[in-house]
């Protein structure tokens, strides 16, 4: 997968209220859902994140390190009495602060007082995030200025504002190869859901389908935003590969099958970077032709 400057800051995956309030089918919430692909050791590194202590989720549920993640991060306190209530379904305005929250703990700055962009949403918990979301340009209300906060929200959907969170913050466009799922041909959220599929952010279920108008539970919620911010995170480590490459520090390149690129380094120290940055890192090191050539280059 390979990436553009986008000088427009993800404005092309805004998503009108159309889009965000259409019909939902009749799909359970959570049960057979997979585990993201993607690794959130950038997020929450492996060994340094402490249970969240939920006495609701189970260590068998394929989310529960990003609940736990999420709760070491600050970004859920759960509902109270240590309950997460992993199956409870997200409605938009609870969507609306988990994607705020993802931004500002990824260091996103919204407007300190954006304008009141909606009329339904007085009086909501979720106002401030509402609104700071739509002084950015990631949602849009319809022409009688509604948002619909207690609306719910469908897989589609959630897919389609966490590509414009990430490319918002990375400056950049999220595109893809291939068409990840069966089952969303011709859903007006199927390119999002492809871009944020290569990146590991969003699964499928079992049977291989996304199920592109089901609820989105609480635990897949979890994954899903832990896997945006991995994302985003992961900047750094990019920008730090390529400082690498440019100064023909790098004797060797290997990319496993977790989307990692692992860059061993003449001084023997690695680094790594991941998604959406795996394919850019080999384009890095074909232009760096002033350097000598890699001793091994190794793609599992």
């Amino acid at each position: 997968m390979h990436t553009t400057r986008n000088p427009r800051f993800g404005i092309a995956s805004m998503i009108t209220l159309a889009a965000l309030v259409g019909p939902l089918a009749a799909v359970p919430a959570s049960a057979q859902t997979t585990a993201s692909s993607r690794s959130i050791a950038a997020t929450c590194p492996e060994g340094e994140v402490p249970p969240a202590g939920f006495t609701d989720v189970s260590a068998e549920n394929v989310h529960s390190k990003a609940i736990d993640c999420l709760r070491h991060r600050g970004l859920t306190a759960g509902v109270g009495r240590n309950l997460y209530l992993p199956a409870g379904t997200v409605d938009r305005g609870q969507m609306a602060a988990f994607v705020a929250r993802l931004l500002r703990d990824a260091g996103v700055k919204f407007p300190a007082e954006p304008v009141d962009a909606f009329a339904d949403d007085e009086g909501s918990v979720h106002e401030a995030d509402i609104n700071a979301l739509a002084a950015v340009g990631l949602v849009r209300g319809t022409d009688t200025n509604a948002y619909h906060p207690h609306g719910e929200v469908t897989r589609g959907q959630l897919a389609t504002l966490l590509v414009g969170a990430m490319e918002h913050a990375l400056d950049l466009v999220l595109t893809t190869e291939g068409d990840h799922f069966e089952d969303d041909n011709g859903s007006v959220h199927e390119v999002s859901i492809n871009k944020a599929g290569a990146a590991g952010v969003v699964t499928g279920f079992d049977d291989g389908t996304y199920r592109v108008n089901g609820e989105v539970a609480r635990d897949q919620m979890a994954s899903f935003a832990l896997g945006a911010l991995d994302l985003v995170v992961s900047r750094p480590g990019w920008e730090r590969a390529v400082d690498l490459i440019e100064d023909c520090r790098v004797k060797s390149a290997s990319q496993s099958h977790s989307l990692v690129v692992t860059l061993i380094l003449k001084d023997g120290g690695t680094h790594t970077t991941t998604e959406p940055y795996r394919d850019a890192v080999f384009d890095e090191i074909t232009k760096a032709d002033h350097c000598p050539p890699l001793e091994s280059i190794a793609i599992e």
